[in-house]
């Protein structure tokens, strides 16, 4: 058996934890599916593959950004805690439980797919790197419930849970996204959920009277802030400005110029602003991607949905719909991050010492993903009020359920990560607290958490996906009155004018 999980681990590592080849493989099936010929599916399957690179590569530049300033802020503020990230604790979870989590991963993805089949949940969970990441917390939490000696009974269960959950969590969010989008051909997959779903709620309960993020009105002297890339490379240096002037100030020289590599305090400021702008092209290289997948996976996957399951959705990576809310994506994060500093604060006050959980710290990579993506999901229904105040429980969300997830996950919990993302957090914990119990009652259990997330799925997939349900309808309705009115302003004004210089030419 040893050459299976050779290969499985081979499938689940080396193919389906790239979600560049996932989406090439997938993009070639559907274009097979419509018959064309042999140079349009490699053609295709490249261009589909070489877009998610590019998405990843812009991801890899914002991330390289990002860090610095985590560190900055965390030397200047003296805080002291855990920060979740999901690579590092499924690095550390592979030495252990890396077989298991390979075989877990690659059953998981089948039974997702029979579900996308035979149920009216026809989503195609389609990014790698979350499926390698949920698939190992199940390993570890069913290992720690169970016991290390019924490996063959986490991989069963852990496959079900796996592929239950990829169906499942894209059909919830879709009316949202389904808003976001316009219409109804691609699908969130990514494990930040709960946390998209409550920012579009957020939203729609606080900004049914304001206005999106994407129509801010700047004076005529502050028009380039129209375009997205500068407004976001402009709010970095601001902010990157702050911490480093506040980290020279605070910092033993030395200790701050390390951060950077600095020679001097000059080239620690000039370092700083060189790492803003590189986030601003980041972000670029992200949008320029999700176009490029978009125009090629696409129309591929009306052949997946023709022939291998009829009505799939391909369900993609967050950042697919921050072209959708360039402007939302900043306020969001920010939000976010603001949200993680007051939860942080409510950790150390009260939730640590009175139930003892962990002191989540808030990481810049995932409140920008996550922030950025509640932030779009906020603004389709609450506008400039639902990003700021969706992204900003976004931040309690991710700062909050990490915590409580630490308490599940065993030895693990001692280690200075933990999962990230809403979904594990409160999908582990819900896992982990059921096959605490022990014994058959645990199987039981976990069987039953798969049974009724598929069951409420499959009857809001028919009763409120599939009806057309439109999140903030009262808000559009506003919307178009107030362009109505604004129509009906300028209309006048033109008529206005143009009477004034009738009667001027009827005066010569």
């Amino acid at each position: 058996m040893e050459w299976l999980v050779v290969v499985l681990n081979f499938i689940g590592q080396q193919i389906l934890n790239v979600p560049a080849y996932l989406i090439g493989i997938i993009t070639a099936i559907g274009l097979m599916a419509l018959k064309r010929n042999s140079g349009q599916v490699i053609g295709g399957a490249l261009k589909a593959a070489l877009g998610f690179l590019i998405l990843g590569a812009g991801a890899n530049v914002v991330v390289g950004s990002l860090d610095p300033l985590g560190t900055l802020i965390l030397a200047v503020t003296g805080a002291q805690g855990v920060i979740p990230t999901n690579e590092v604790i499924t690095a550390i979870a592979q030495d252990e439980f890396g077989a298991q989590s390979a075989y877990v991963l690659t059953l998981g993805f089948l039974v997702m797919l029979v579900l996308a089949r035979f149920t009216p949940l026809k989503y195609v969970f389609l990014t790698g790197h979350h499926m390698v990441f949920m698939a190992t917390m199940l390993t570890v939490v069913l290992s720690v419930g169970f016991g290390n000696g019924a490996s063959w009974l986490v991989v069963l269960i852990g496959a079900l849970l796996l592929g239950v959950i990829m169906v499942v969590m894209p059909a919830f969010v879709h009316p949202w996204t389904k808003k976001i989008t316009g219409n109804d051909t691609i699908a969130i997959g990514h494990f930040g959920t709960l946390g998209y779903i409550a920012a579009g709620a957020a939203g729609q309960a606080v900004g049914r009277r304001s206005k999106s993020t994407e129509d801010i009105k700047f004076p005529q002297g502050l028009k380039f802030l129209r375009d997205s890339m500068v407004a976001t490379s402009l709010s970095m240096v601001l902010i990157y400005m702050v911490f480093a002037i506040w980290g020279l100030i605070a910092l033993p020289l030395q200790e701050a110029l390390d951060i950077f590599g600095s020679a001097d305090a000059g080239a620690f400021i000039m370092a700083a602003f060189a790492q803003a702008l590189q986030f601003g092209v980041g972000v670029a290289i992200i949008l320029y991607g999700v176009r490029t997948v978009l125009g090629e996976l696409v129309p591929a996957f009306q052949g997946i949905a023709e022939k291998v399951v009829p009505g799939a959705r391909p369900a993609l990576d967050i950042p697919i719909v921050f072209p959708f809310g360039a402007n939302a994506v900043l306020i969001g994060f920010l939000s976010s991050f603001a949200g993680g500093l007051l939860a942080l604060g409510v950790l150390a006050v009260w939730l640590n010492p009175v139930f003892g959980l962990a002191l989540i710290l808030p990481g810049m990579v995932p409140h920008f993903f996550t922030g950025g993506g509640a932030g779009v999901y906020g603004n389709a229904t609450g506008g400039r009020l639902g990003a700021m105040i969706g992204g900003f429980v976004n931040g309690v969300i991710i700062t909050i359920l990490p915590a409580i997830l630490l308490l599940v996950l065993g030895d693990f919990g001692f280690a200075n990560s933990t999962f990230g993302d809403a979904d594990f957090g409160w999908f582990g914990t819900l896992v982990g607290v059921s096959v605490g119990v022990g014994g058959g009652l645990a199987v039981i259990l976990a069987i039953l958490i798969a049974v009724v997330l598929v069951s409420v799925a499959i009857v809001y997939q028919i009763r409120v996906v599939d009806k057309g349900w439109v999140p903030g309808a009262k808000r559009d309705v506003w919307i178009a009155e107030e362009k109505a009115a604004e129509k009906a302003v300028l209309d006048a004004e033109k008529a206005r004018r143009k009477a004034e210089k009738e009667a001027a030419a009827e005066a010569v």
